[in-house]
């Protein structure tokens, strides 16, 4: 009786079969309802005896069938490919992890604050006539600084009036407005001379 016979007599069964050589030397494991899986030349073997060792083991010893390597799934193989999925799982988690570190430094990134370096007026001097306006145009650098807040000030409000760079001209002289960043204290200043209307 072939190897291959002897497992297809043992149908469907979920039974492993260590496979021998005459020596005793074991050659492979291998379960009956996977006998495809084995190479032909160890399939038409000839089985020399086998025993029953428990009900879910049984030993074959085949006739003249020495140093063989046959291409069937042992216990060893089974460990590399657990050995192998765990170092996939390990390499998929330092990825995710890595991930996550990056969208926390991104995260962190956009929260620092950016300050405040300079501030300045797009005009240094303004002429204005009695009753006339005008607006001061600041710019704030960097321009993604965080805080953008100014306080606009005047020296003498009886010249004119300044409300957030508009200015209204209220009587003859001169005067100087001045604003200030709030992040920074950094300033910049315009002279203003009112006259009467024309």
């Amino acid at each position: 009786m072939t190897l291959k016979d002897f497992l297809s007599s043992l149908g469907t069964l979920n039974v492993q079969v260590i496979i021998k050589d005459s020596e005793g030397t074991m050659i492979c494991k291998v379960y009956a309802n996977s006998i495809s899986s084995l190479e032909e030349s160890l399939s038409n073997t000839v089985v020399e005896h086998w025993s029953i060792v428990k009900n879910t083991l049984i030993v074959v010893n085949l006739k003249g069938k020495e140093d063989v390597t046959p291409d069937v799934p042992d216990d060893n193989n089974q460990e590399n490919t657990n050995s192998d999925e765990t170092t996939n799982n390990d390499e998929n988690t330092n990825n995710d992890e890595n991930t996550n570190n990056d969208e926390n430094t991104e995260q962190n990134n956009e929260n620092e604050t950016v300050a405040v370096t300079s501030i300045t007026l797009d005009t240094k001097s303004l002429n204005l006539e009695v009753n006339g306006t005008a607006t001061l145009v600041a710019t704030i650098s960097p321009d993604n600084a965080t805080n953008k807040d100014v306080i606009w000030d005047i020296a003498d409000s009886t010249i004119a009036s300044v409300d957030n760079g508009m200015i209204t001209a209220l009587a003859e002289g001169n005067t100087v407005i001045t604003v200030t960043t709030v992040d920074g204290n950094f300033s910049d200043e315009c002279e203003v001379t009112v006259v009467s209307e024309i």
